[in-house]
């Protein structure tokens, strides 16, 4: 079913609103993936809701620590590979 109202609430806080089923992660070739992500659009990350439905970010999966702790960094099957994601 598809979803028009923009403030139904997320499954996770047992409303309907959930990515569709059709919209799951696909191998591209060996190092590249496609898939789509949800976004929280409140301004204050860079994304802004219907400016940003619709974009498209590569992700790239390295193997780095974040220097504020030992966090971060991508699974060893992952590194070098990348993800294309549009954000719905």
């Amino acid at each position: 079913e598809v979803l028009w109202d923009p403030n139904v609430q997320s499954v996770c806080k047992g409303g309907a609103a959930a990515t569709c089923t059709d919209q799951k992660p696909f191998l591209y070739n060996g190092n590249l993936s496609m898939g789509f992500a949800a976004a929280a659009v409140s301004g204050s990350h860079g994304l802004t809701g219907d400016t940003n439905c619709g974009q498209c970010f590569e992700l790239k999966f390295v193997n780095r620590v974040h220097s504020e702790g030992s966090w971060g960094g991508a699974d060893e099957e992952l590194i070098g590979k990348r993800m294309i994601v549009q954000v719905t």
